[in-house]
């Protein structure tokens, strides 16, 4: 779901974060947003080329100059090298809002499972920095314990099963010290994202 405007500009005041980074960009409402609040470094993921396509036209004065950065690709597979070039030392807000519910009819290639969560997470443990702000989306589908996240027979693509016992496994496999609350991301589905961040 987007990301409410207030609540990230709240997060970017509390922790000086410098960049944004997010996964499953889509139409790009809250891409918009994060650039709109001056973070000096953007990059945005998204599996559906026509998204990215959108995305890079709307955008190219920044992209030419740097500042945002809209790869059309599979989250899961982004390498940590890439994005540790790209954010050049900065704390980054990462939103993670990455899975399959609106098709594949533009992506390049079928992604590694309909949601990249503990991929997403693996890479973020293999950056540098240890204090980068985790967002994740959407708890609601994440922690059904009857499907696995966005489990669909369209596709032949693992469905994983996300517990609150396994995100909150894998924040910490990134640093033991965060503190995680739940906030709301979006008005529609109170208390349904993640908030993880070193105090």
């Amino acid at each position: 779901m987007p990301l409410k405007q207030s609540l990230l500009k709240r997060i970017k005041q509390e922790t000086g974060c410098t960049a944004y980074y997010e996964t499953g960009v889509n139409t790009g409402e809250s891409f918009l947003r994060a650039l709109g609040l001056g973070f000096d470094r953007l990059i945005g993921i998204e599996i559906n080329s026509h998204w990215t396509y959108r995305m890079r036209c709307m955008l190219r004065p920044l992209t030419d100059i740097d500042q945002v950065h809209v790869i059309c690709g599979d989250s899961a597979i982004i390498q940590p090298k890439m994005v540790e070039d790209i954010l050049d030392g900065r704390q980054a807000v990462f939103f993670l809002d990455a899975h399959l519910d609106s098709g594949l009819d533009s992506a390049l290639a079928m992604p590694k499972a309909t949601c990249p969560l503990e991929h997403e997470m693996n890479m973020i443990s293999k950056l540098s920095r240890k204090d980068h702000v985790i967002l994740i989306d959407d708890l609601r589908i994440l922690t059904d314990e009857s499907h696995g996240a966005w489990q669909t027979d369209e596709y032949d693509v693992p469905s994983d099963r996300f517990p609150m016992e396994k995100i909150e496994g894998l924040v910490r496999s990134v640093n033991p010290d965060y503190k995680m609350i739940r906030v709301t991301g979006d008005d529609r589905f109170p208390n349904d994202m993640l908030f993880c961040r070193i105090t």
